[in-house]
């Protein structure tokens, strides 16, 4: 079996592995960029996530009303978000237009609960959520 592993700047701008029936094994862990949100403080309603990496870590979040609205402009399909509440005071994440949560309801994630999503292409999905106080 041939494959090739290489970076396609032409048309896809990305690292890819190609070839008939070709597949990937990590032997070892599979590491996610990390990017921090801190909340504003004081009640802002929504503020703006735009995912810059796979796992996002909210923190400074103070008051019960503030909201995450994930945003699409970075996002590319396939793309998979882990998103963490950090602080005491639970986070809600805004389903909005083209963030859909299971069940149609925001989400209220407390201190180190996770919610997974992928993108398809126009909507981030909720692949799952994991309460880690439950």
């Amino acid at each position: 079996q041939d494959a090739e592993l290489g970076y396609d700047e032409t048309t896809d701008d990305r690292v890819e592995l190609t070839g008939t029936n070709a597949s990937l094994w990590l032997e070892d862990r599979l590491s996610l960029g990390r990017q921090t949100m801190t909340m504003v403080t004081g009640g802002v309603a929504n503020e703006n996530l735009t995912p810059t990496a796979s796992y996002v870590e909210v923190t400074g979040q103070s008051d019960a009303t503030d909201g995450v609205a994930i945003q699409t402009a970075s996002a590319k399909e396939g793309d998979i978000l882990f998103i963490t509440n950090l602080d005491a005071t639970a986070v809600v994440i805004d389903a909005n237009g083209t963030t859909k949560i299971q069940g149609g309801a925001d989400v209220s994630l407390t201190t180190s609960d996770v919610m997974i999503l992928i993108f398809d292409g126009t909507n981030w999905l909720q692949a799952a959520g994991v309460a880690a106080n439950s």
